[in-house]
């Protein structure tokens, strides 16, 4: 097993995990939003975990974990470890 992988969207070197083979990398991560081009900003509720997503341009709470990456829609997640894990979804 690789211990890094390409990114699906920027193809910058990502940590492998074998549960996340289409994580992005944190910079492409920190562009997510919603169907609309809104910006958005996944994290855990609290040191327990939990996720939650807030729009950046006024906070109001996003619903959903389907987001997109430069056009490319993705799926947001809890990493096993702790964290959110951001991955490409394949058709």
């Amino acid at each position: 097993m690789n211990e890094i992988h390409d990114c699906p969207i920027c193809s910058s070197e990502v940590k492998n995990w074998e549960r996340y083979p289409n994580q992005v990398c944190e910079r492409c991560q920190s562009k997510t939003a919603d169907a609309y081009g809104r910006r958005l900003r996944f994290s855990n509720i609290d040191l327990s975990g939990g996720l939650q997503a807030f729009y950046l341009d006024n906070g109001a709470q996003y619903s959903r974990q389907i987001c997109y990456i430069d056009g490319r829609k993705c799926f947001a997640g809890e990493h096993r470890f702790g964290g959110i894990v951001v991955e490409v979804v394949k058709n």
